[in-house]
């Protein structure tokens, strides 16, 4: 019988991991971790998931700081729940991938391409579990360890009103109309709203509900739910829109065309706009960075 290898496995928790997914130019790193069975070494595990269009990347890094010896030879295999990924199958195996270099002190990053099977609608899913066993290529090591580690993105909700006064003449091709925002939640508004129509030929009084965020860089993800306010208080829903921090960087910011025209609301004025106030009701979601990250939990076992 083949003896055991000992390993070491990392388990990372993320949680509302899909507020973030998205987004090109960004990547998630772990809380550092210590391997105390791989010669004391540190480490973080780094997720890149819009490496491609299908595929992301996985890797794990070791740090600059550790009392480990300058290079060390592992090997190791990813694993992921609920997100059927499958290794990238162009190149190397991960096992030669692995042995053919040393991962040295100051550059000693492993990583792998992955990519999602299409047929798995697994995006809605809060909480990713990514699990990393690694092993020493000499299969020396005298224990078995395992280290749990959590990393949750924050979520923010808010909802609130925001009117347009004397909408009928406020808002035309060549004026913009500033929403006021009344909320029991916001201290301080964290976006502001405009409406404008939309220019071009055929456009047929489109409107556009623009959305400026007061911070630009510090949102990661942001969910919009926008409704219209009839003067009875029936709201007629005007769609969800989802928008990444790319969308933010210019100076417009994002813009919504609404589903209903200013030709129609004019024409049921009575119901849509009393007294000329135009009055929606938005309910957000967006993600402002990470809720916290930590270690665990980590345990060692001794295989005789």
């Amino acid at each position: 019988m083949a003896s055991q290898v000992n390993d070491f496995t990392v388990t990372w928790r993320i949680e509302n991991y899909h507020l973030r997914f998205h987004r090109p130019d960004y990547y998630l790193d772990s809380v550092e971790y210590l391997m105390d069975t791989m010669e004391q070494t540190k480490w973080t595990l780094r997720l890149d998931p819009c490496h491609s269009k299908d595929k992301a990347s996985l890797c794990f890094r070791r740090s600059r700081e550790d009392d480990g010896p300058d290079a060390l030879s592992l090997d190791y295999e990813f694993s992921f729940h609920p997100i059927r990924w499958v290794m990238d199958t162009s190149g190397k195996t991960i096992q030669n991938y692995i042995q053919e270099r040393l991962l040295q002190r100051t550059s000693g990053n492993a990583s792998r391409k992955i990519r999602e099977r299409k047929e798995e609608k697994s995006l809605s899913s809060v909480v990713l579990t990514v699990r990393c066993r690694i092993w020493k290529s000499d299969g020396s090591a005298t224990e078995t360890g395992r280290c749990f580690i959590r990393t949750r993105l924050k979520e923010d909700n808010t909802a609130f009103l925001a009117f347009v006064e004397k909408f009928s003449t406020a808002v035309t091709s060549r004026s913009t109309a500033v929403l006021k925002i009344r909320s029991a939640s916001l201290a301080k508004p964290s976006m502001s709203l405009n409406l404008s129509l939309k220019e071009g030929v055929g456009c047929q009084d489109s409107i556009l509900l623009g959305i400026v965020p007061s911070e630009p860089e510090a949102f990661f993800y942001c969910k919009c739910q926008l409704f219209v306010v009839e003067a009875t208080g029936l709201k007629t829903e005007c769609g969800v829109y989802e928008k990444f921090p790319i969308d933010f960087e210019t100076i417009i910011g994002w813009k919504i065309q609404l589903p209903l025209t200013k030709a129609h609301l004019m024409q049921r004025r009575t119901a849509f706009l009393p007294d000329d106030v135009l009055t929606f009701q938005c309910e957000f979601t967006f993600s402002t960075g990470i809720e916290f990250e930590r270690v665990e939990k980590t345990e060692f076992e001794r295989v005789w």
